[in-house]
């Protein structure tokens, strides 16, 4: 967050150069799709295109920081801005993959309510409120509690892999994917005391 904040409307500029392309990409593939898959189509050109646009844009956020680390460039201007554009991307792309799911009818919503885009991006809107504001200062006080050498350190780890799971099946239950869950979790775990290092 710290880096987003330091490099902010730069790395929006590139997360938005390396989301725009492929969701005009995907326009175009949709079509090319129909011709060539003979069998009807199960969800609707623009739950595709946002579908398609999300999976061609994400970032492996974790194989570019093992990169920028193996090169010497994470703690540079240059791997902070690359790092922190891929974040954003990688919020993006999270935002448009629930965006498809609620417009192909893929939560608890019947499928082909109006209401399922509106039900799963406002409960995934109060999923992330709550895992920032409500959850994030438990976790804090968890990790501060449990300390690198502490005996409940055992404990708070595993206390926290199970809220991740929790995170998880919570978004699932949304009609969210589950990975979305344990993200959003792992971006509120508290970074002091080396707490999240040792998870």
């Amino acid at each position: 967050f710290r880096a987003v904040r330091r490099v902010g409307s730069r790395s929006v500029a590139i997360a938005a150069a390396g989301i725009v392309p492929p969701l005009l990409a995907a326009a175009g593939i949709v079509p090319l799709l129909d011709l060539a898959i003979p069998a009807p189509r199960q969800a609707s050109y623009l739950s595709l295109c946002v579908f398609l646009g999300a999976a061609l844009s994400v970032t492996a956020l974790p194989v570019l920081a093992c990169i920028l680390k193996e090169l010497g460039l994470l703690g540079v201007p240059f791997g902070e801005t690359a790092m922190a554009a891929a974040a954003v991307n990688d919020v993006f792309a999270w935002t448009l993959l629930a965006l498809a799911l609620a417009m192909s009818g893929g939560g608890p919503e019947p499928k082909g309510s109006p209401l399922a885009p509106v039900y799963i991006l406002s409960s995934g809107a109060v999923f992330v409120a709550f895992t920032f504001f409500a959850l994030r200062p438990l976790m804090a006080r968890l990790a501060r509690r449990a300390g690198p050498c502490s005996s409940d350190g055992n404990l708070a780890c595993s206390c926290a892999v199970a809220c991740a799971l929790l995170a998880g099946t919570v978004t699932d239950a949304i009609g969210v994917h589950p990975v979305f869950g344990a993200f959003v979790f792992g971006l509120a775990m508290p970074r002091e005391d080396g707490f999240a290092e040792r998870i």
